[in-house]
């Protein structure tokens, strides 16, 4: 087994500094955070072992075109543009396609991808318009369309949140 934490390479951090710390703490490396969509000027590639993938939180409304929600969280174009990389799900797909190459570029073990939804009112009200199967679904469509990125060398890790999606509170859905 292997013993990483995970870190996002800020523009000043040398890799050899992170080494020095991981073999201090005698960690094998590092769970590379990786939210943008360009690869890395200097990449970690000798430190990393996996990425994390970049996470949408609040995406199956946008997902499934039911503006009257998701215009709630992201009421401009802009907004719509700076989260998803469009206004449309084909942009998203795209966003998500050069995130996974971003993250490649670190020459990762595996990939982290999350499967959960939350809204910004769900999150206080805890009241789900989607359930974990709902999600799933729709998790694996979105993974289906942008994953074919992934060579059959890197593992991909479908990572929870608890929230409606991969909820291990859920056991018989995740089957």
């Amino acid at each position: 087994m292997k013993q990483s934490v995970s870190h996002y390479m800020m523009p000043h951090d040398r890799e050899e500094d992170i080494e020095k710390t991981l073999r201090k703490l005698h960690l094998d490396g590092i769970e590379n955070l990786i939210y943008g969509t360009e690869p890395a000027l200097h990449p970690a590639d000798g430190i990393t072992l996996g990425c994390h993938l970049a996470y949408w939180p609040d995406w199956m409304d946008f997902y499934l075109g039911k503006k009257d929600f998701y215009e709630k969280d992201f009421p401009t174009k802009q907004s719509l543009m700076d989260t998803f990389g469009g206004t449309t799900v084909e942009a998203w797909i795209e966003k998500i396609r050069r995130n996974i190459r971003a993250a490649l570029a670190e020459k990762p073990e595996y990939l982290v991808w999350h499967v959960a939804h939350c809204s910004l009112d769900e999150i206080w009200t805890r009241r789900f318009r989607y359930s974990s199967r709902d999600v799933l679904k729709a998790a694996a469509e979105v993974y289906g369309a942008g994953g074919e990125e992934v060579p059959q060398s890197v593992t991909v890790l479908f990572a929870n949140i608890f929230w409606p999606g991969l909820d291990p509170l859920e056991p018989e859905e995740l089957d």
